[in-house]
């Protein structure tokens, strides 16, 4: 699930070096032109199948200022050096580039046409064609050249945009719900060794902050690439603002980075086990997954044993936009993982109002579902035979991965109906407050804005708020209301208004019980947010945690709680930015505010 929430922005992509692939020898059939050996300087070329090679090595060595000399004065008018440079350093980090091959299959008098393929950290194995203008000038032949060489679907203020949601590993807790691994926020001071201008200075003010000189050399003689980053050590809180006056010198990088943190220092360390970093060869063998160095892999233990599920998998979505930033098509799609639980009840209601579900159907909570291909893994594992009400108790995906392909298979959108039912797409129309709409996909909204079927991936993804789904917290906080209420009510905020209806939910007493009962088993001694509520002695209370991604960057965690369970007065909805837990962080603020607006 998407939130429209206010935060910072972090998006960092690592681009790997480009491989050389060259053809040594082609000969046009007209003129039968044998090519130059690899790496010798083509500045011209004297047949539409020798300027075709000769570009295409070019590329395929990312030596771009190679290519230049074999474009046509009106275009090298149209797209100076400069330009014609970011135009391909901007594709090749946008679709996070680690290698380019291209491929001259065929060349006329006019045209040639170029295979492409290009493997990048993110988006996997990218194969596509496009077409070499070329044009005559004098014995030579150049090519005529506009975006659209770099990649087909590129034209007249056209760039590419790549979006990267990375998922921070999950919380090991014990069976109370206390933390025995979790990860956090360090601040790191780091260097781009690029940007150095006077190594011998910096590494003096670097021993004098408290760096060793052993953590020093070892940044500073790295083996990554000089413009990538490479940390030398971490910053204490009491040292943050001594570490922001180092970060003037020229090469100083100050940032956060996830690390794993025990809580409870050795204690279970023989069961949780620990992580370890991602060696290169394994980085290799895993290409395309959006894995990269300093990524982090469980070692042993449970955090070997349940890796997939605390890791989860990186998201990215590869688009073409318009000078405006808007959308103009999704070239490449991989789904994030995890889950937005908090908006499974509404999963659930629509399988009682049109799935054709009943309080008593139980559905298999597997370790892994695979209604749709490629299967998925379950991230808590098999918990076997589940009602709707337990599914929630235990925030089964597989549970509402299949509601929302039985909606997909038997409805027309009942899913994304009974999400805009409860208030989702839309402002809530509450007065005092600016709010945006958010947004509900469906089937119509993909084909309008990216011509692309709704898939069951696309349902099943709604079905547990992933995706596109774009909520507001003030959304959240009002569909949890309509559904106690089993109406949509615009919230008052400024005393004096009336509570107005936008409509009926429609549920049956049963159907309202049966969720309202999952709600309350999620705070119960055997549900997620056990540790905040039964556990602590709160157990009047109804609630769901979930998690929840920010255009892709930050990852926050939200609870929702309601007391009294049966007779709700009043209602939290918890967003934290940067969190780890929404049951263990967001809850017990969810809960303390509720018990706040009871007294």
């Amino acid at each position: 699930m998407r939130a429209a929430f206010i935060g910072a922005v972090i998006l960092g992509l690592i681009v790997g070096g480009a491989a050389v692939s060259v053809r040594a020898v082609t000969r046009d059939t007209a003129t039968a032109e044998v090519l130059p050996p690899p790496g010798t300087p083509v500045t011209s070329a004297r047949s539409p199948a020798a300027a075709a090679e000769a570009f295409a090595r070019a590329w395929s060595a990312s030596d771009i200022a190679a290519a230049y000399p074999l474009i046509d004065s009106e275009s090298q008018r149209a797209y100076p050096l400069a330009i014609f440079l970011d135009a391909y350093s901007g594709f090749e980090r946008e679709v996070t580039s680690r290698t380019v091959v291209v491929k001259v299959t065929s060349a006329s008098a006019e045209r040639a046409t170029l295979d492409v393929h290009v493997s990048t950290a993110y988006f996997g194995e990218l194969e596509y064609t496009t077409t070499l203008n070329l044009t005559r000038t004098g014995k030579d032949v150049l090519v005529r050249w506009d975006p659209s060489v770099i990649h087909p679907e590129l034209g007249p203020g056209l760039s590419m945009r790549s979006i990267i949601e990375r998922p921070r590993r999950g919380t090991v807790s014990d069976r109370t719900g206390a933390p025995l691994a979790i990860t956090q926020d360090v601040r790191i001071l780091g260097l781009n060794r690029a940007a150095i201008v006077n190594r011998a200075a910096l590494v003096g003010e670097l021993l004098k902050f408290g760096f060793t000189q052993e953590a020093i050399d070892a940044a500073l003689n790295s083996r990554a690439g000089l413009n990538q980053r490479v940390a030398v050590g971490p910053v204490r809180d009491d040292q943050a603002e001594a570490a922001a006056t180092l970060r003037s010198l020229p090469g100083v990088l100050l940032y956060f980075e996830s690390q794993r943190v025990h809580p409870l220092g050795q204690a279970a360390a023989h069961v949780v086990g620990y992580t370890r970093e991602f060696t290169a060869d394994e980085l290799n063998a895993r290409p395309g997954e959006g894995f990269r160095a300093g990524d982090r892999i469980g070692a042993v233990g449970i955090e070997a044993s349940q890796n997939e599920a605390l890791a989860g998998h990186v998201g990215a979505d590869l688009r073409v936009i318009d000078a405006s930033g808007t959308t103009v098509k999704t070239l490449a799609t991989r789904p994030f993982v995890p889950a937005g639980s908090t908006f499974k009840l509404f999963t659930g209601a629509a399988g009682l109002l049109y799935g054709g579900y009943k309080p008593s159907d139980q559905l298999n909570c597997g370790a892994t579902w695979s209604g749709i291909s490629p299967p998925r893994r379950n991230w808590e594992g098999g918990q076997g035979l589940l009602t709707i009400a337990e599914g929630l108790m235990r925030s089964c995906n597989p549970v509402f991965y299949e509601i929302g392909l039985t909606l997909y298979n038997k409805t027309d959108g009942a899913l994304s109906t009974t999400a805009k039912a409860f208030g989702f797409g839309a402002a809530t129309g509450v007065v005092g407050v600016g709010e945006e709409d958010g947004l509900v996909p469906d089937a119509a909204w993909k084909r309008a804005n990216r011509n692309e079927t709704w898939f069951p991936g696309d349902e099943v993804n709604l079905a547990i708020g992933q995706g596109d789904l774009l909520i507001t917290p003030l959304q959240l906080a009002n569909a949890y209301s309509a559904f106690l209420n089993n109406e949509l009510r615009v919230p008052i905020l400024i005393a004096g208004q009336q509570a107005t209806s936008k409509g009926k939910i429609g549920l049956t007493e049963a159907q309202l019980a049966h969720l309202r009962l999952g709600l309350q088993l999620v705070t119960s001694k055997t549900g997620t947010a056990s540790a905040a509520f039964a556990n602590a002695g709160y157990n009047n209370f109804g609630g769901k945690s979930g998690t929840a991604e920010d255009a892709g960057a930050q990852q926050h965690v939200l609870f929702v709680a309601f007391a009294p369970v049966n007779a709700a007065q009043a209602l939290a909805a918890v967003v934290l930015d940067e969190g780890s837990s929404g049951s263990i962080e967001a809850g017990p603020i969810a809960r303390d505010l509720v018990l706040a607006a009871l007294r």
